[in-house]
C-alpha cells in the first residue's frame, strides 16, 4: 500500500475503517448513509462499505440512532434471500466526534433502477419482472419486519456474474421509523419516497412498502417520483389503476398480500385491460375476517385527521422536491 492511498483512505473513511480497506469510489451518498466501494485488504476481496451519516449518530446508548441502526444491520446478516445484498460485517465506528455505525456488504456489479431510468423509463414487461422479483423478496423477508426504506436507490439490478435483482438497506428505516418525520424535516428532498403515514408518524408495516412498490411502479414506467406530476397518459390505465390502490393515502386501503400484489402485476404484464377480471381489486377481500373487525373502528372519522395530516405532510414534502 502506498503512502498515497493510504493518506486517501485516512481522508475519506474513519481511522479504525481505513487500515483495513481501500477506497476505491463513493458508491452514493443517500438520506441516511454513504456508501464506498472498497476492497478488503485482509482477503482482496471487493466489498460495499457502507456508514451511517454523523449527524444521525449524535444520539447515543442504547436507544440512540446509532445502536438501533446496529440492530438493523444485525437483522438484515439474517437475510437469507438471493435478492438481499449479503451483508459480512458491522459494527460501530468514531466519525466526527459521534458514534456511528457500519455495515460490509457484498459488491453489487450493476446499476441501481434509478441509474437505469435515469438512462430512460422501462418498458412493461421489465417493470413488472423487476417488481415481481422486489415482491417475492419482500414476502420471504416479512418474518423479519418489512423494508420500510424502499426506493429505486436501493433497488439495484445486479449485471455479473449472473443477471438479477437485489434489495439492500432492509428495515434501516424500521430501526429509526419514530424519528422518520423528524428526519425527513431535516433533509426534506429525500423523504418523497416516504409513505404518508410514515411522515404523519404513524404505524409503519407491510402496507407501507406496497406504497413504495407503487412508487416503483409509476418510476419506473414513467421517471417520475411519487411526488412529481404526470401526464394523464402517461401510465395504462390498468397501471394506473393498480399505482392509485398501492398508493392509496391511507394504509388500510391498500392490500396487505405480496401474492395478490405479485398477481396483479403478473395480469398488468399479459395485458388484462381490466384488473377486475384477475383478482380482486377489494382490498377488504384480502383480509381475515379477524383483520376486517380490528379494521372497522379505523374507517370512522376519528381516523380522517391523521390521514388528513398524513396528505398535508405529503403535500410539504412535494412542494420541497419540487422547489
Amino acid at each position: 500500500m502506498t503512502l498515497a492511498s493510504q493518506t486517501a483512505n485516512q481522508d475519506v473513511l474513519p481511522r479504525r475503517l481505513a487500515s483495513r480497506f481501500d477506497v476505491r469510489r463513493l458508491i452514493a451518498d443517500g438520506w441516511l448513509t454513504r456508501t464506498w466501494e472498497v476492497v478488503d485488504k485482509t482477503n482482496g476481496e471487493r466489498c460495499a462499505l457502507k456508514i451511517l451519516h454523523p449527524h444521525l449518530a449524535s444520539l447515543s446508548g442504547k436507544d440512540g440512532r446509532t445502536a438501533r441502526a446496529l440492530e438493523a444491520y444485525r437483522a438484515s446478516v439474517a437475510l437469507h434471500h438471493p435478492a438481499f445484498v449479503t451483508s459480512y460485517d458491522l459494527g460501530p465506528v468514531a466519525v466526527d466526534g459521534a458514534v456511528s455505525a457500519f455495515l460490509l456488504t457484498e459488491y453489487v456489479d450493476g446499476k441501481s433502477l434509478c441509474k437505469l431510468v435515469a438512462e430512460r423509463p422501462l418498458d412493461l414487461e421489465a417493470t413488472t419482472n423487476i417488481l415481481v422479483a422486489v415482491t417475492d423478496a419482500l414476502e420471504q423477508a416479512s418474518p423479519h419486519g418489512p423494508h420500510l426504506g424502499l426506493c429505486p436507490r436501493n433497488v439495484l439490478l445486479q449485471t455479473a456474474p449472473t443477471t438479477r435483482i437485489r434489495i439492500t438497506d432492509h428495515g434501516l428505516l424500521l430501526a429509526l421509523n419514530r424519528e422518520v418525520p423528524t428526519l425527513a424535516l431535516e433533509r426534506p428532498g429525500r423523504s418523497a419516497w416516504l409513505a404518508p403515514e410514515q411522515l404523519a408518524g404513524g404505524h409503519s408495516g407491510a402496507q407501507t412498502d406496497m406504497w413504495a412498490i407503487g412508487g416503483l411502479l409509476r418510476f419506473a414506467l414513467t421517471g417520475a417520483g411519487p411526488t412529481q406530476p404526470i401526464a394523464p397518459d402517461a401510465l395504462p390505465p390498468q397501471a394506473k389503476r393498480l399505482v392509485r390502490w398501492l398508493m392509496h393515502p391511507d394504509p388500510l386501503e391498500r392490500p396487505d398480500r405480496f401474492d395478490v400484489v405479485r398477481l396483479q402485476l403478473d395480469a398488468l404484464a399479459q395485458g388484462i385491460d381490466d384488473l377486475r377480471t384477475a383478482p380482486t381489486l377489494d382490498p377488504r377481500a384480502n383480509r381475515s375476517p379477524v383483520q376486517l373487525q380490528n379494521a372497522e373502528p379505523a374507517t370512522a372519522d376519528g381516523r380522517k385527521w391523521v390521514y388528513a395530516l398524513a396528505v398535508a405532510a405529503t403535500a410539504a414534502a412535494a412542494a420541497a422536491f419540487l422547489a
